[in-house]
């Protein structure tokens, strides 16, 4: 085996290792894009034509992740309220981060506390509670996930690129050897 071979051999292998590596960054991206994305949307409508309710919590649940490789323990509450829009009542779940609640300032939430809720008058389960609203944090899984996309989709189609031109270099070799 010469060092032609051997080149072409790592090269293959580099490109089917990387394949899904940058696949799987390419779909991150696009979750970003499409959360991010939709989490903008619905704090603009909100804002621009969103309705606003008395709500209560109703359940509180503490969840925790371990410390683990020099990272410290999350900490966050799923909270269950309940709202009436038009005499109907609706019930949501959110996630609020102990962080994100020591940042902004803002207390976890209580079982039996009163809070605002913002819906959309036309379809009242997208809601989301005014005090814990996301705001900056769309704004960057949007930008995060269009970064990783972009930079992901650059490199696939460079390794792409490079494997067919790769391709038809060995296809020309092994014709001009014959």
């Amino acid at each position: 085996m010469n060092s032609t071979d051997l080149e072409r051999k790592r090269r293959t292998a580099g490109f089917w290792l990387g394949l899904p590596l940058m696949t799987v960054f390419l779909v991150g991206g696009i979750v970003g894009i499409v959360q991010g994305g939709n989490g903008i949307w619905l704090e603009r409508e909100l804002q621009s034509r969103g309705l606003t309710s008395d709500g209560e919590v109703i359940n509180v649940v503490s969840k925790r992740t371990g410390s683990s490789g020099g990272e410290s323990a999350r900490h966050w509450k799923v909270t269950t309220y309940r709202f009436s829009a038009d005499g109907t009542e609706f019930e949501s779940t959110i996630e609020v981060s102990a962080q994100q609640s020591y940042e902004r300032g803002v207390p976890l939430p209580r079982k039996g506390e009163r809070i605002l809720v913002h819906y959309l008058p036309e379809e009242p389960a997208r809601n989301w509670p005014l005090i814990y609203r996301e705001g900056w944090w769309n704004w960057f899984k949007f930008g995060f996930g269009l970064l990783l996309a972009g930079f992901s989709a650059f490199v696939l189609v460079g390794m792409i690129l490079v494997r067919l031109r790769d391709a038809r270099r060995a296809e020309r070799t092994d014709r001009h050897a014959r």
